[in-house]
C-alpha cells in the first residue's frame, strides 16, 4: 500500500509531462499582442502571433471582451477569425467575424493591419467589463470601448475589414471569402470602371467627330481656294475675248476708210 501512494505522484507527473502542447499562429496579419487563455493561465501572442498551450479549447480575449473559443488547432496551425468564432474560412457574412475584425484591426496600435496588428497592453488593462460579442452589436461595442479607453477610436468599416481578410488568406492560398458586402463591393467597382470606360469612348467620339468638322471645314476651304485660283484665269480669258474684238473693229473701220477713198 505503501508503495502505491509512492506510485501515484509520479504517475500524475508522467501524464503530464506527457501531455502534447498545441502551438498556431493566429492571423489577421500575425496578431501580436491578442490575450489568450488556456488550463487556467493567461497569456499574450508574440511578434509572429504565437499560440502555445497544452489544454484546448483556447480562449481568446481583449481585455474583459470574450472574442471566441477555439476548440481545437487547425491542420494549417494558423488561426484566422473565422475559427475563433467558429465558421467557415469562406464565410465572410458571419456577423461575429466582422466584430473580430473590426475590433482587432481598429484596435491595433497604428491602425496600420498592412504591417502588422498589434494590441497594446493598456488597452487589455482598460476593458475591464466582462462582455462576450455575441450578445452585443458593433455600436454598442465600440462605445462601450470609446468610454474605457477614454478616446475616440475609428471603427473601420465592414467591407475595409473584409478585404484585408482576403488579402491575407491569400497569402497562405486559401479560398476566396464568400461575402454580399464584398459583392457589392466588387459590383460598384465594376460600374465604376464601366462608367469610366464610356466616357473614355464619349471623349473620343468628340475628338473623332471634331476631327471629322475640321476636315470637312478644311475641304470645303480647299474648294474655296480651287475656285478663287480658277479666277484671275476667266478674267484673262475675257480681256483676249475684247481685245479681238477691238482689232476686228480697227479691221472694219479700216476698210471703209479705204472704200471712201477709191470713191
Amino acid at each position: 500500500m505503501k508503495k502505491l501512494f509512492l506510485l501515484l505522484p509520479l504517475l500524475f507527473l508522467f501524464e503530464a509531462c506527457n501531455v502534447e502542447e498545441h502551438s498556431a499562429k493566429v492571423v489577421d496579419s500575425e496578431v501580436e499582442g491578442l490575450e489568450y487563455q488556456c488550463a487556467g493561465l493567461f497569456k499574450y501572442t508574440d511578434k509572429n502571433g504565437s499560440i502555445s498551450c497544452n489544454h484546448m479549447p483556447v480562449a481568446f480575449m481583449l481585455g474583459q471582451i470574450k472574442l471566441g473559443l477555439l476548440y481545437e488547432i487547425p491542420q494549417d496551425s494558423l488561426v484566422f477569425p473565422q475559427d475563433i468564432v467558429n465558421v467557415s474560412r469562406e464565410n465572410g457574412d458571419d456577423k461575429n467575424l466582422i466584430k473580430v475584425l473590426t475590433l482587432l484591426q481598429s484596435l491595433d496600435e497604428d491602425q496600420n493591419p498592412e504591417n502588422g496588428i498589434k494590441i497594446p497592453l493598456e488597452v487589455h488593462k482598460k476593458l475591464t467589463t466582462f462582455i462576450d460579442i455575441k450578445d452585443m452589436e458593433i455600436e454598442e461595442i465600440q462605445e462601450l470601448v470609446e468610454n474605457q479607453l477614454e478616446r475616440n477610436i475609428t471603427f473601420k468599416e465592414p467591407v475595409k475589414v473584409l478585404l484585408h481578410l482576403q488579402k491575407s488568406m491569400n497569402r497562405y492560398h486559401l479560398p476566396k471569402l464568400k461575402s454580399k458586402i464584398l459583392e457589392e463591393f466588387d459590383t460598384v467597382i465594376n460600374n465604376n470602371s464601366t462608367d469610366n470606360n464610356s466616357s473614355d469612348n464619349n471623349i473620343q467620339d468628340n475628338n473623332d467627330s471634331s476631327n471629322n468638322k475640321w476636315d470637312n471645314n478644311s475641304t470645303d476651304d480647299n474648294s474655296s481656294l480651287e475656285t478663287n485660283a480658277t479666277l484671275p484665269k476667266n478674267s484673262s480669258e475675257e480681256l483676249n475675248s475684247s481685245q479681238e474684238k477691238t482689232q476686228e473693229n480697227n479691221s472694219s473701220l479700216e476698210s471703209n476708210a479705204t472704200k471712201m477713198q477709191n470713191s
